[in-house]
């Protein structure tokens, strides 16, 4: 299941005062992300995503994602529980004069499809 997102950014979201989206994915594991910068950001949009206050992507702590026109891609194989499946998205704007939305897709395999995966059965939906 792939799931879309769009946070956007104004310009009066800085470092310090970033933009924040809340988000609740079903369990079970990310294994895709895709976060798309649009034209115009030239880099000055920023992104980050964060999981129980921990940044998990970028992987290095205190970085952030920035782009245009492209989008950033990545396989992963991080695990949500039941109760713990809440991200954050956050974003800022070195922009004082543009304000820009960024989109987030994020793939999720659920549980049944990781069990029957694990029996070696080929899942097609």
């Amino acid at each position: 299941m792939f799931y879309k997102y769009e946070l956007e950014i104004l310009t009066t979201n800085t470092k310090s005062n970033p933009a924040e989206l809340e988000i609740k994915l079903p369990f079970g594991v990310i294994h895709h992300v895709e976060i798309y910068f649009p034209p115009g950001c030239e880099g000055e949009a920023k992104a980050k995503i964060e999981h129980a206050e921990l940044q998990i992507w970028p992987s290095n702590p205190k970085e952030w994602f920035a782009g245009d026109e492209f989008p950033i891609v990545f396989n992963e194989d991080y695990r949500l529980e039941e109760d713990f499946n809440i991200l954050k998205l956050y974003g800022y704007n070195d922009d004082t004069v543009n304000s820009h939305t960024v989109t987030f897709r994020i793939g999720v395999k659920g549980e049944w499809r990781l069990y029957l995966e694990g029996l070696g059965q080929e899942v097609v939906i």
